[in-house]
């Protein structure tokens, strides 16, 4: 019988996709035919518009925010993409920000879009470990939202007329959160939020047990439905090329201190802080879908079980 032939895209800034991408681990059954994706952005927004790729890497926070929306599409717990967001909250030097709490009545750039997954959690922190509520900040934006997200009442944005890191800069606005880092040049007034970020975000670990999702990989409705054996085959091919990633990077990639680094990481999130699984990500699933329910307007709250295939 030959294989089911599917479409796939993904970042490739993540290696442990590595070895499906190249072809070297291949999910039984499946043929998958990959496209690099211009950027990370424009394939999200495809998904969430087009649904023209069988399989692809999607922001959590924005396929949790549009299952009520006519989504297409369907998780599974392969999440590609973790990152602790504290250490991308910058603020302007002059602002008077000395704690996070001092962010309560700021003006905050939510760089690019508003319900980007990095800024989702960083509100969800910034709301329920320091007492900053979104409904207490003026809200800035650079880009349009890939879909017609509702923002819950009190909360509006406006758009900035000039890049997010010029604004916070010159003190147009006090502070920038989301996914990306400050340009080096010329950028003498921004600081980080947190001074001690490794600490910080250390510390939030151990608190909450919580190492927050970015992406998770998404498969089309009418493949699952019609072909249910199809998850359960890109879950162990994930797991697979993780696996072989895993083993392939212990030197540190040639950089004399990495290995050192691992050691400490490793201490603190374990020896695998990618499980691709529910059971060890559902209190971290949880607390985004939490957070995307208290920052939009959904008419209800999903459960874990209705936004991942879980029996595959």
């Amino acid at each position: 019988m030959a294989n089911l032939k599917l479409s796939f895209s993904c970042a490739t800034v993540d290696n442990r996709n590595r070895n499906i991408i190249d072809g070297s681990v291949k999910p039984e059954g499946i043929e998958l035919v990959y496209s690099k994706a211009r950027n990370i952005d424009d394939l999200f927004r495809e998904i969430l518009n087009e649904a023209r790729i069988d399989i692809s890497e999607l922001s959590l926070s924005n396929y949790i925010c549009a299952t009520g929306m006519g989504l297409k599409y369907k998780a599974i717990p392969v999440f590609p993409s973790r990152h602790f967001r504290h250490s991308n909250i910058y603020v302007n030097k002059n602002a008077g920000i000395k704690s996070p709490s001092d962010l309560n009545r700021k003006k905050i750039a939510s760089n690019p879009e508003y319900f980007v997954t990095a800024s989702i959690w960083q509100r969800g922190i910034l709301q329920h470990e320091y007492g900053v509520h979104p409904s207490n900040v003026e809200w800035f934006v650079w880009k349009d939202e890939k879909m017609p997200f509702k923002f819950p009442n009190g909360i509006s944005t406006k758009r900035l007329q000039k890049n997010p890191w010029e604004a916070l800069e010159s003190g147009e606005i006090d502070a920038v959160i989301g996914p990306t880092r400050p340009p080096k040049e010329n950028m003498e007034h921004i600081a980080r939020l947190f001074p001690d970020v490794k600490n910080a975000e250390a510390e939030y670990y151990r608190k909450t047990g919580i190492y927050p999702i970015m992406h998770a990989m998404v498969i089309k409705d009418e493949i699952w439905k019609e072909n249910g054996w199809v998850a359960r085959s890109l879950i162990d091919a994930f797991t697979e090329s993780k696996k072989k990633w895993a083993e392939s990077s212990g030197s540190g990639g040639g950089l004399e201190w990495i290995p050192i680094y691992l050691e400490e990481e490793r201490a603190v999130l374990g020896d695998d802080p990618y499980p691709y699984n529910i059971k060890d990500n559902r209190k971290t699933l949880q607390a985004l879908i939490d957070y995307c329910y208290e920052q939009t307007v959904m008419t209800r709250k999903p459960s874990i079980e209705e936004l991942f295939i879980i029996d595959a």
